[in-house]
């Protein structure tokens, strides 16, 4: 079974536990050539935590990041302010802050 079909099944079936089982496995295989399509099935079958992953990482590769963000390099402060920011960035977890709104897709 592929990722437009596991997708697919736990829509149509309304899964959210497999949809959050599919981000776990596919996370650590988003890359920037394949953000976009799997960002555009993720939404196309409502996985809301995938789709949110796929817009952090989108992010982070067109900011230069080229990965995870992480603190480090050059004075404290800089990296006090490089570790909230990525703080405010990161993904939130599907039932993660009550009342939570982040409008940005």
């Amino acid at each position: 079974m592929d990722l437009v079909e596991m997708l697919e099944a736990a829509d149509h079936f309304d899964m959210e536990e497999m949809k959050e089982d599919i981000y776990c496995k596919v996370f650590d295989d988003i890359k920037p050539t394949n953000v976009l399509t799997i960002g555009n099935l993720a939404d196309t079958f409502n996985a809301k935590q995938l789709l949110l992953a796929c817009v952090f990482l989108h992010r982070v590769h067109q900011g230069g990041g080229g990965g995870k963000p992480r603190a480090g390099g050059g004075a404290a402060r800089r990296g006090e302010e490089e570790e909230r920011g990525a703080a405010q960035r990161a993904p939130p977890r599907e039932g993660g802050g009550e009342g939570e709104d982040r409008g940005e897709l």
